[in-house]
């Protein structure tokens, strides 16, 4: 069995490898190397001994309904409220919006839509070799692996009204979406499958002597990394159990060969901020240039239907591309995507009761006035939730409407990641900053660019010119009043500052060095190795380090991603061996 650590005595740990998170690069990650483990067990290569530690915060893989149910994605997100991370959106309306946060083994895949879409190859254009030509490849062969361990199930639009037409020369639909889900054995119901039971789970089951390669660190949280004596080397992490006590004693894992951050594109650069290290001249990227796509929803009257709906498993019933040319300026065309979802149930249900109530939330940094704000907030939301899903309006709204959502996928603005220190956790004097003594504030300045306001509109202009709806709901028309009184994009501005919604798709944070990129420039933080500017022995492989945004959710792109890098580390960490 795998070895957990969650009862250990011991103070200090040393590894080969140090991996802090186990989102779907760090489960690429895994892949790639236990694979190559696996290959050569039979051999005397030295590669069968390495030993692997996983630092996750969750205590385990996650068995409850709101996580395993794919329709309940965002009550399984905000479980917990000990995160310590607020979302300062400056550009809509001032709001502070609730951040999904992934724990357990599979992470950020415990709670996304288990959409599992490759990245486009225009989207790679500007990444450094050898990912521009593998990423999408490598999304290949694990949809082929997830396949191969039905994990991934197929579903079509069936009777879901189709405002768009399907064989349109300018949106092109993909009507079989891949998700992550499977039916259960027992109740027949879908069931969601995060990226450690669809990669590496199987993998173990079918190797079980690969286990004691792996020692897992559940229920701990990384707090700061440990430098050597230079300064420049790191040597490791310190974390902390998250049982809540704070009088736990923390625990250093040392690596040997490297240390690896797979947090996020918001919880690794909060780690290197806490841990000085973001300070530094030739770190200066790190937080800065966040990047995230934002959803607008609309609503379309359709012509009411007898027939059995067919609920995707999901919530996402049809998606497709949108390429608007921006202008005149060989500026290149802006990509939307253009999503049809389940026109009512538990997945329309909770984007309206979540919009809604985020158009109504302040932005007050009083606890006691959040507090507050939140209690009316939750009750608007559950009755929201109730109306729309057991009163007639919900029945009227699942007949006469069907939700669509439009998200631009390459936006020019750029918010930041920053931490601050908590009023209450003051460390002692020339003591370390950790984790659990800052709050991480994180400002994505949605539509900051006005460039971004344009493009949007003209999507917007554009998905509503091949609707073959006649009508869309009062949520646009009431705002499109106003362009009567004051201009066309006056209207929707105010439309999108009150009913913009993030799409989660955090990175950019911890820049990856482009082609075009040289060492003059201080805004990447990794070079095309994925190892962190000036300091050995570090490396970050998750969305954080994206030079790019991409046109689709990016959890298979970051195993992609983590798959090559795995590569790469035994191609470097062969070559090192060899020398000595």
């Amino acid at each position: 069995m795998s070895t957990d650590y969650d009862k250990a005595e011991s103070i200090i740990d040393v590894f080969d490898y140090v991996i802090v998170g186990t989102g779907p690069s760090a489960i690429g990650i895994l892949l790639g190397l236990l694979e190559e483990i696996s290959s050569v067990l039979s051999s005397k290569d030295n590669t069968a001994s390495l030993s692997i530690a996983i630092v996750e915060r969750g205590h385990g893989p996650p068995h409850e309904i709101a996580t395993l149910s794919p329709h309940r994605w965002f009550e399984a997100a905000n479980k917990s409220s000990s995160t310590s991370v607020r979302l300062y959106p400056s550009e809509i309306a001032g709001k502070v919006i609730e951040i999904p946060v992934g724990q357990g083994l599979g992470g950020s895949s415990n709670i996304n839509a288990c959409l599992c879409l490759p990245p486009l190859q225009q989207d790679l254009e500007s990444w450094p070799d050898p990912y521009r030509s593998s990423l999408v490849s490598n999304a290949k062969y694990l949809t082929k692996i997830m396949e191969k361990n039905q994990a991934i199930h197929y579903t079509s639009m069936g009777n879901t009204h189709n405002p768009y037409s399907v064989k349109n020369s300018i949106l092109n639909f993909r009507t079989t979406v891949p998700s992550l889900t499977t039916r259960d054995a027992g109740t027949k119901k879908f069931v969601r499958r995060n990226y450690y039971d669809a990669l590496l789970d199987p993998l173990m089951k079918k190797h079980p002597s690969l286990e004691k390669n792996l020692h897992w660190f559940r229920g701990h949280e990384a707090q700061r990394l440990l430098l050597k004596d230079d300064s420049t080397r790191v040597i490791g992490i310190e974390c902390v159990s998250t049982d809540g006590d704070h009088t736990s004693t923390y625990r250093e894992i040392h690596a040997r060969k490297r240390v690896i951050l797979c947090a996020g594109a918001i919880e690794t650069p909060a780690l290197l901020l806490v841990s000085e290290l973001g300070h530094k001249e030739h770190l200066l990227g790190v937080g800065q240039h966040l990047m995230d796509q934002a959803i607008l929803a609309r609503i379309f009257f359709k012509l009411p239907s007898l027939k059995k709906k067919i609920k995707s498993p999901n919530g996402v019933a049809a998606i497709g591309h949108l390429s608007i040319v921006r202008d005149h300026c060989k500026r290149g065309s802006q990509i939307f995507q253009v999503f049809i979802t389940d026109p009512v149930g538990d997945s329309a249900a909770s984007i309206i009761s979540l919009i809604i109530p985020m158009a109504l939330r302040p932005k007050w940094k009083k606890k006691i006035l959040m507090n507050i704000v939140e209690i009316v907030l939750r009750c608007v939301k559950a009755i929201l939730y109730v109306t729309f899903l057991y009163t007639p309006a919900g029945f009227l709204m699942e007949q006469l409407t069907t939700l669509t959502m439009i998200s631009q996928m390459h936006p020019r603005s750029r918010g930041s990641v920053k931490v601050s220190l908590k009023n209450d956790r003051v460390p002692k004097m020339r003591g370390p900053k950790r984790r659990r003594d800052v709050t991480v504030e994180v400002d994505p300045k949605y539509l900051d660019d006005p460039q971004d306001r344009k493009d949007l509109k003209s999507g917007w202009d554009t998905s509503g010119r091949i609707s073959s709806s006649l009508f869309e709901t009062f949520l646009s028309r009431i705002f499109s009043v106003l362009k009567f009184f004051r201009t066309e994009s006056f209207w929707f501005g105010l439309y999108c500052r009150n009913l913009l919604l993030p799409y989660y798709h955090y990175s950019g944070t911890c820049a990856m060095i482009t082609r075009t990129d040289n060492n003059d420039n201080p805004n990447w933080v990794v070079d095309s190795s994925l190892k962190v500017r000036g300091h050995d022995g570090l490396y970050i492989c998750d969305a954080s380090i994206f030079p790019t945004t991409i046109s689709n959710p990016p959890a298979l792109t970051c195993a992609a991603l983590g798959y090559e890098f795995a590569r790469l580390i035994f191609v470097e960490d062969d070559n090192k061996t060899a020398r000595r």
